[in-house]
């Protein structure tokens, strides 16, 4: 095993600073970003996001806010002279010329997402209900008992007018009532104003209960008279709602069915009613809308396309999408400016940090704006590179290998298999020196590991038949799409069949868990939030429809099926030493799917750990905690794969 000195570490991947929007001004001449930073110290373990600007003319960008606390999503005003940003849970204003901060509102309960009017006079904004004076009164102040779903309060939508804030911050003005959810759930954003001020179209559904997101519909509000009509099908999960520029039109998504497929494709609604144009179906069948382009020609989208992000332009004719900009790497955080003719975004590659970058839109020709990550420490990379495989039944299946540093041909190294969530996610050809609770890839290859990250059947970006392509078979297909890539990278002469690991999270622990019932042939296992007792997760979690839209039925239909499907139940055929990590407050794979394992693998012999994350939900969201996640992968491999002398490599922590 080829050893780096001075490799490549799980600290090192804190200290890069990550991009987390973008938005573009008017003149498409500036653009204004969010930058995160892990904060660690003795006393503080979290992320610091401060707003960048930067200029087409200039070489590189600046801060524009300051302090320890957080400033993020700014947006320009329609006349590019100020940016509206969030901070402390309010909006916040800052003029371009004086730099000088205002508060716009002073919220109790926070405000979650905002946009200017489009003449620049008005922000519409959301936040969550205030709380009902003596509502849980004891359970929040006594810590009594806590009633299932009676906190889940509804995120509103309301108004202020900039003439009001002249004394001050206000609250702003209701425009909906607390019968209905504004947004979708974990999604605020969803609403979208009319070029004339005086109609916000916004999604709205039952609950803010993550289950309740088919629920989504789409409605038209009158700011002038306050009445509130529907628009489009009232049996269909509409989303993504934004206005053409003549405002006649509606650009939308309408969901297939059952939604949690996540399929979806572009209807144009007219705003005053009639019947919809659907457009051509896009590569994947999962778009996300940008907007309208000037002439209202055409429908901007981002899209999955295998492991790239693809930006595309819907024709409202009808006709076929056009692929506009699909670069080696990843695009994100895009935003579209008010004149609809420039793009900003982040991009990445496996070689190279996230960065910024405005484009415009009739010639696409990239120009960066930023060098955040400039000043990182020089280490060498693994390469990377996408490769492709055959199945059992013939289907090819796409991934990305990472090479050890200091690769050298006919040679054999230990390969570490890393495996998505979802599983309707994919692996993309993003930064490999980056944060992950599912292992430092620029480490484990620094330590001379090739890393193998397979979209297996279920995975995005390739298409909705092949994303429905393990329906019913969690386990079965997806395990061997999984086991065949392996074979593929021994048979190239890269992986040693002897030393071989797998980590997953979330299905991907799902996965790695199904995989060490069916195969000894992995020498260690880590397993970050995974479900592995079926039947007792379906109705388990916080999305109770999740797993009957995959299985086809409830659990009491399914049952037989779920419990073959399910690890726990074929732990005896477990041999590998297997690492189990879990959030102590996930919602979404319950901390009991841990302990399952565990237990299970404890009175099978077989060796295991298991580490709880105080504060965590179902991924780790403070630096210090991912950064002995990520450790701690590191060690697990390294304690149980052996070179060839049969001498252990143990470098970890307790």
């Amino acid at each position: 095993m080829v050893i780096v000195e001075n490799p490549w570490s799980p600290q090192d991947t804190l200290n890069i600073k990550r991009i987390t929007s973008t938005d573009i001004s008017p003149d498409g001449k500036r653009l204004a970003f969010t930058v995160m930073q892990a904060v660690l110290t003795s006393e503080k373990s979290s992320y610091l996001f401060q707003i960048h600007l930067a200029s087409s003319g200039e070489r590189s960008s600046r801060q524009l806010t300051t302090g320890e606390i957080s400033c993020f999503a700014p947006q320009w005003s329609p006349d590019g002279k100020s940016i509206a940003y969030l901070s402390g849970n309010n909006i916040w204003l800052i003029p371009v010329a004086s730099e000088k901060p205002q508060q716009v509102t002073v919220v109790p309960a926070g405000v979650s997402s905002f946009k200017w009017s489009p003449d620049g006079s008005m922000i519409a904004f959301t936040a969550m209900d205030s709380p009902i004076p003596g509502e849980n009164r004891d359970a929040q102040e006594k810590n009594g008992p806590r009633i299932v779903d009676l906190e889940n309060r509804n995120r509103r939508l309301f108004l202020v007018s900039l003439a009001e804030t002249s004394q001050g911050p206000v609250q702003g003005q209701p425009l909906t009532g607390s019968d209905i959810n504004i947004g979708s759930p974990e999604v605020p954003e969803a609403y979208a104003w009319s070029p004339d001020c005086t109609t916000i179209v916004f999604n709205h559904s039952c609950s803010p209960r993550p289950n309740d997101w088919p629920s989504t519909r789409l409605t038209r509000l009158s700011l002038k008279d306050g009445t509130i009509q529907p628009i489009g099908p009232a049996d269909e999960v509409i989303y993504n709602p934004i206005l053409s520029p003549d405002g006649k039109w509606l650009a939308c998504k309408i969901y297939d069915r059952p939604a949690w497929e996540w399929s979806s494709v572009v209807h144009l609604l007219p705003i005053e009613g009639g019947p919809t144009h659907t457009l051509a179906d896009t590569h994947d069948r999962r778009p996300d809308i940008l907007g309208w382009s000037a002439d209202a020609k055409w429908v901007y989208y981002t899209e999955t396309c295998g492991t790239r992000q693809r930006l595309c332009a819907l024709p409202v004719d009808g006709n076929l999408p056009v692929v506009l900009f699909e670069p080696e790497g990843t695009i994100e955080n895009v935003s579209l400016n008010g004149n609809r003719n420039t793009l900003g975004f982040t991009l990445q590659s496996t070689s190279d940090p996230m960065e910024a970058f405005i484009t415009p839109l009739d010639k696409i020709n990239p120009l960066q704006m930023s060098q955040l990550n400039a000043g990182l420490r020089q280490i060498p990379l693994g390469q990377t590179e996408v490769i492709h495989w055959r199945s059992v039944d013939g289907l090819e299946i796409e991934g990305l290998l990472t090479y050890p540093v200091g690769y050298e041909q006919g040679k054999r190294y230990p390969l570490l298999v890393s495996v998505h969530g979802g599983p309707p996610d994919a692996w993309r050809q993003f930064f490999i020196g980056m944060q992950s609770f599912y292992g430092p890839i620029a480490s484990f290859a620094s330590r001379g590991y090739a890393i193998l990250r397979c979209n297996v059947r279920g995975s995005t970006g390739y298409g909705k038949a092949f994303r429905r392509g393990n329906y019913c078979d969690w386990g079965g297909k997806d395990v061997q799409d999984l086991l065949a890539g392996v074979d593929y990278v021994i048979a190239l002469g890269v992986a040693d069949p002897e030393q071989l690991c797998i980590t997953g999270w979330s299905y991907g622990g799902y996965l790695t868990a199904a995989t060490l019932t069916q195969t000894e042939r992995f020498k260690a296992a880590v397993i970050g939030a995974g479900m592995v007792d079926l039947v007792s997760y379906c109705m388990g979690n916080d999305s109770p429809d999740f797993l009957p839209s995959h299985f086809g039925g409830e659990v009491w239909e399914v049952k037989d099926l779920l419990l073959d499907r399910s690890p726990i139940a074929h732990v005896d055929r477990v041999t590998t030493p297997t690492l189990i990590l879990h959030g102590e407050n996930d919602q979404r794979v319950p901390t009991w799917q841990g302990y399952e394992l565990y237990n299970a693998l404890k009175r099978c012999d077989v060796p295991t750990q298991m580490v709880i994350y105080p504060r965590t939900g179902h991924v780790p969201s403070e630096p210090k905690l991912l950064l002995d996640v990520m450790n701690r992968i590191l060690a697990w491999m390294e304690l149980y794969l052996k070179d060839k002398n049969g001498k252990g490599q143990p470098r970890g922590i307790p």
